[in-house]
């Protein structure tokens, strides 16, 4: 699939001014074309043209709303989706790993998983659409993952230490860059990110803070769960619901082998409990999404006759098709604004390689190619994806490209 997002930009001072806007723009108009499952950032500079300090904000509005809505968690080598209300009632799909699933994350589409033993961890991930699974990197120091979806970075840690490492990790190649250390009183065991884009962690005595990546401090517990058990075999999980900015988290209970989830409002500082699942879970992922398009930072402060950058973030993720708008209002303390509206259109589009049409290319791309080339006929089969050289016929010099692809 393709996104194409058209960004127009209009300047307006209200009906009834006129006069030069002391906040501006540039630039006034931005095409982009998105492979699906990708993201673009757009760079705006926000000029400040007034004679004194502009403080400034924005304000997104959208249409439509994200495509998915379950939630998953994992127990032990089986991922499972549920209900975020209902722990209790869940369904088995049909991935099922190799080792045990340590933790979990969603990003636009695809769950990022690690898989471990005593030796190493296995960095992955599965398509929530199609089910199709990959694995993209061996040997990770992470246990545990978290993703921002204001920076649109994924990030993990090692856990049961009081200096924990923070890394951001390459979706692609799964490669780990050490950003900052996590020295904690108590041991960490989870991270995750609001819709903000703020980082908070759980230790192994219950308590929920907030932590600063660019400093490293930690601040005070904003809640510490009665009760909170801990099972050393990664059978306590945090993830956050990004439409409530709501925390969700796991506890475990020993008495009848099962875990309890929990739940945190960021916003209105409310705790609840939810139930148990029916079984271990070693990691958790909700689908919620902040919307297609997000921007950072969400307000400055520029000095007059300066400028600042404000990087927009387009999600081709957010759906397999249909047409979005959005409006992205730039309001200055003295209420004039700069309005940008945001049209986003994802059509169906070529992925070389992608011969059974689940947004990856791996494995099951060969054999679907293979078993065309021997006269078979598969379910789900695209010619143009599958003739990768483009000589019209699709035969064993594609599958060899298939091969260089997944490889590369």
């Amino acid at each position: 699939m393709t996104s194409i997002a058209v960004i127009c930009v209009t300047l307006f001072a209200g009906a009834q001014n006129i006069k030069p806007l002391p906040i501006s723009v540039n630039p006034a108009e931005i095409t982009r074309e998105l492979s699906y499952m990708q993201n673009d950032t757009v760079n705006i500079t926000i000029t400040n043209n007034g004679s004194s300090q502009l403080k400034w904000n924005t304000i997104l509005n959208y249409d439509g709303k994200s495509e998915n809505s379950e939630a998953y968690f994992a127990s032990f080598t089986t991922l499972y989706k549920f209900n975020l209300d209902d722990p209790t009632n869940v369904t088995a799909t049909e991935y099922s790993a190799f080792l045990n699933i340590s933790s979990l994350c969603y990003v636009d589409g695809m769950i990022y998983y690690l898989l471990h033993n005593d030796i190493y961890r296995i960095f992955g991930r599965f398509n929530t659409v199609t089910g199709a699974a990959d694995i993209i990197k061996f040997g990770l120091t992470s246990g545990v993952l978290a993703y921002n979806p204001v920076s649109g970075n994924l990030y993990g840690c090692n856990r049961y230490s009081n200096n924990a490492t923070l890394y951001s990790i390459n979706l692609s190649t799964g490669t780990e860059t050490a950003v900052a250390n996590i020295n904690s009183n108590y041991q960490t065991l989870c991270i995750a990110f609001d819709r903000n884009g703020s980082c908070y962690i759980l230790d192994v005595a219950g308590n929920i803070k907030p932590f600063d990546i660019e400093t490293g401090s930690i601040g005070n517990p904003i809640y510490t769960i009665q009760g909170f058990m801990v099972n050393y075999g990664d059978n306590n999980a945090m993830t956050c619901d990004f439409e409530t900015n709501t925390l969700y988290c796991t506890s475990v209970d020993m008495v009848d082998n099962k875990t309890k989830l929990y739940s945190f409002n960021l916003e209105s500082s409310t705790f609840s409990y939810l139930g148990k699942f029916p079984v271990f879970c070693n990691g958790l992922a909700t689908t919620s999404s902040i919307g297609w398009m997000n921007v950072e930072p969400v307000f400055g402060v520029i000095e007059a006759g300066e400028s600042a950058t404000l990087a927009m973030r387009l999600n081709g993720g957010w759906a397999q098709s249909g047409t979005f708008n959005a409006t992205c209002s730039i309001v200055n303390n003295a209420t004039d604004a700069v309005e940008i509206p945001v049209t986003m259109t994802i059509t169906v589009g070529k992925i070389p390689g992608d011969v059974n049409l689940d947004g990856i290319v791996n494995v099951i791309d060969i054999q679907t190619a293979v078993a065309y080339i021997c006269g078979g006929n598969p379910s789900t089969f695209d010619f143009d994806n599958a003739d990768v050289n483009g000589d019209g016929t699709v035969n064993i010099l594609d599958v060899v490209q298939i091969i260089n692809i997944i490889f590369s």
